[in-house]
């Protein structure tokens, strides 16, 4: 027997299971799109409902089909690596784009560093998936002067790097 459409309204099923859902819609004469959708959501925990659409509260019809979206959970980022690019431009797109706190710390070095903003290691390996809120450290460097091997230099070379050190050099004929 045929029965007369009549305006139900849609339930909330936000954070119930897909099943669960499923049945509160037939129970208001409501059909279930075959097609689950998936969405990212920080709210709702992954494989429950987030949202349907029409979405739910509003009037329609009985036999109206209702498509039920399901969490993905939070939405992650796989991380790049990072060694060698600038850490305040690195630290800026990860804020933003991503919203991961960043630190960024220096690490003593010996080596001679071209670029003191240059990151020389991050906290996180490359590869790593992290999501909004995840906190993440880019290690540049902080050089340590350690004394050059002057042998072979001119003397003109060592009183030049005398000087922009403000060394006092002492010269001992051999």
């Amino acid at each position: 027997a045929l029965t007369a459409e009549k305006n139900v309204v849609i339930p909330d099923c936000t954070g119930k299971t897909v099943s669960k859902c499923e049945k509160l819609l037939h129970e208001k004469d409501l059909e279930v799109a075959t097609k689950i959708k998936t969405t990212y959501s920080d709210s709702v925990d992954k494989n429950k409902v987030v949202k349907t659409n029409p979405e739910s509260g509003r009037t329609v019809k009985t036999g109206t089909t209702i498509t039920i979206y399901k969490s993905l959970g939070s939405e992650t980022v796989e991380l790049e690596d990072y060694v060698g690019k600038n850490s305040n431009e690195v630290k800026a797109v990860l804020e933003v784009k991503y919203e991961l706190e960043v630190t960024i710390e220096k690490k003593d070095v010996t080596t001679a560093v071209e670029d003191p903003n240059a990151i020389i290691e991050q906290s996180i390996p490359a590869g790593t998936k992290v999501k909004k809120g995840d906190k993440i450290t880019l290690y540049v460097a902080n050089q340590v002067d350690t004394f050059p091997d002057m042998q072979g230099w001119t003397r003109d070379e060592v009183d030049a790097f005398c000087t922009k050190y403000e060394l006092k050099c002492k010269y001992v004929e051999e």
